[in-house]
């Protein structure tokens, strides 16, 4: 499920990643030099693109961030599914699949979230698709 819906984001919505990923060989174009702003384009129908900026520790911050969404969403969906009485589940492959499902959107929504601010803190500009 994970490498699943790390492939439908990489696809339709890539965030800069750094060289040593996967996703780096698909996404050359979005790789992280620190030394440099990354041009990334974050969004694809209006064609809007921004020069950003980071060094490692700005992306460790953001990293750790998604990892905490993700811990606390993967952790309290768990619960409601185990614990609920009447919504409860009793297939435990189906509960994790959902925790996980859960937990994985909600490290993207916040990892694209920061990159969005970073974004928009630097130079942005507007290009046709």
């Amino acid at each position: 499920m994970r490498i699943a819906l790390e492939a439908v984001r990489d696809h339709y919505a890539p965030l800069p990643v750094l060289p040593n990923t996967n996703a780096a060989a698909s996404l050359t174009d979005y790789v992280i030099d620190f030394s440099k702003p990354v041009h990334w384009v974050y969004d694809r129908r209006a064609g809007t693109s921004a020069d950003v900026s980071i060094d490692e520790a700005g992306f460790q911050e953001i990293e750790a961030h998604a990892r905490k969404a993700e811990a606390s969403v993967a952790g309290a969906v768990g619960k409601a599914i185990r614990g609920g009485s009447w919504g409860a589940l009793n297939n435990e492959a189906v509960a994790k699949l959902v925790e996980t499902a859960a937990g994985v959107v909600a490290r993207h929504v916040t990892e694209r979230a920061q990159w969005c601010v970073k974004a928009q803190a630097g130079e942005a500009h507007a290009t046709t698709p």
